[in-house]
């Protein structure tokens, strides 16, 4: 961790809190104050680089939580080298069979929900429901089989940490 001197640290926390609440206005100036006090001393060039890998090509309106758990997901499903995604929203499939993690990431959140059907050896073996905007609980419902849990455990099990 970057260590800073007390008058750095009181810079950073000013343009931090000011940051904050433009950002998120919803907060009050005491919740942007100890959001501020907790980011200051953090390594913002390391944050700033480890969000900008879990969130590759996601939409910039892709929240973090979002995009980490979102992230977990395509982690899981491209361990298995079978497996393929559709991607699809409302109305439309986006995406066709792939395994192009970029085009996938970049028709995610197209619409307020997304879902991933999953396709292994040319057959479906399951689908995943995401509600953009819920945050960690943006899995919103998938089907009820042992290939889509277990595809789905380290995504869920990250939302529940995020969740506590």
């Amino acid at each position: 961790m970057t260590t800073f001197t007390h008058e750095q640290l009181r810079d950073r926390m000013a343009r931090l809190r000011e940051a904050i609440a433009e950002a998120a206005p919803a907060l009050t100036a005491s919740e942007a104050l100890h959001l501020a006090e907790k980011l200051a001393p953090m390594d913002l060039d390391k944050f700033e680089a480890v969000w900008a890998r879990r969130k590759a090509d996601f939409p910039d309106h892709v929240s973090i939580t979002e995009g980490r758990i979102i992230a977990k997901i395509l982690d899981a499903a491209f361990a298995d080298p079978l497996m393929q995604i559709e991607v699809s929203d409302e109305v439309e499939v986006s995406v066709q069979r792939t395994r192009d993690r970029r085009l996938i990431e970049a028709e995610t959140a197209a619409t307020g929900i997304t879902y991933y059907h999953f396709i292994r050896d040319g057959a479906l073996t399951g689908a995943v429901m995401l509600v953009h905007g819920n945050e960690a609980d943006v899995i919103s419902d998938y089907s009820a089989n042992t290939a889509t849990e277990a595809l789905l455990a380290p995504a869920n099990a990250l939302a529940e940490e995020i969740a506590l």
